[in-house]
């Protein structure tokens, strides 16, 4: 939005492609931060495919991206098709591109919003049991507060905060403390979510197998 109501910003390189490319800058950085955990090199690859389009002046179908990003993951470890977290993050992936698509797409805002954490949840829950993991039946609603305090609040808090603090520490302490007791408070509260009994188990594994 910045870059675009600049003229020679925009002549020089258009806003959608300045935008895609400091997307990708960002992502870099903040996966550099928390040190190239797998989760992270997932989810790098997989907005560095996506965006790779705006970049390159390359359209491409969703699917053909969200295939790519999977066949690059699996170049780079082929092992990770044994591990659930590689079939969680891609089916929940897939669930999101299906519901934020034009097709399935009819409202917006908050309806938007509330409607793709059921879809996520209704898409995820023959994995979690397929894998023996309890379906937890709240997390629809529990995301609808954690999702956006956690990326709009905790995360900008403790960026923020960790670079005001090497400029001048009284700065940043501040929005470390208050990001940290967001983080400690959201901590507790799913704590005590979780260990009400509303979820769904799976079935019991019969004798012998």
């Amino acid at each position: 939005w910045l870059w675009a109501r600049s003229e020679y910003f925009t002549l020089l390189l258009p806003a959608p492609r300045a935008a895609a490319i400091g997307a990708l800058a960002a992502a870099a950085l903040y996966a550099a931060l928390a040190g190239f955990a797998v989760p992270t090199q997932r989810a790098l690859v997989m907005l560095t495919v996506f965006m790779g389009g705006l970049v390159w002046y390359r359209s491409s179908k969703p699917a053909r991206s969200f295939s790519a990003a999977m066949f690059l993951l699996l170049l780079m470890d082929p092992f990770a098709v044994l591990s659930p977290g590689f079939w969680f993050s891609f089916l929940a992936v897939a669930v999101i591109l299906f519901g934020l698509s034009a097709r399935a797409q009819r409202s917006g805002g908050f309806r938007s919003w509330f409607r793709l954490q059921w879809l996520v949840a209704i898409g995820m829950a023959p994995m979690l049991l397929a894998w023996r993991l309890p379906v937890p039946l709240l997390a629809p609603l529990i995301n609808l507060l954690v999702v956006p305090v956690f990326s709009l609040l905790v995360i900008p808090l403790a960026l923020v905060g960790s670079g005001l603090a090497l400029v001048w520490e009284p700065l940043g302490v501040p929005l470390l403390r208050l990001g940290g007791w967001l983080l400690s408070s959201g901590r507790d509260l799913l704590a005590e979510l979780a260990a009400l009994p509303a979820r769904l188990s799976p079935p019991a594994e019969l004798p012998g197998h």
